[in-house]
């Protein structure tokens, strides 16, 4: 099966739509499920550097 560059680059940007909607809507789940106070900002903190820094040593593999 062969497909033009330009429809594969639509697909590839469908899915990114579709994960990012997944993870806003994930997010307003978890706003909506927990309290401002229950809910754990340094964890969510921690979570996200952890994640940039996994990100960087991927890029320096490269």
């Amino acid at each position: 099966m062969k497909t033009s560059p330009n429809k594969f680059f639509l697909v590839f940007i469908a899915m990114i739509d579709i994960v990012l909607i997944g993870v806003i809507a994930f997010c307003f789940y978890l706003a909506l499920t927990y309290n401002a106070r229950s809910f754990d900002v340094v964890e969510l903190d921690k979570c996200l550097k952890a994640n940039k820094e996994r990100i960087v040593i991927n890029e320096g593999a490269k």
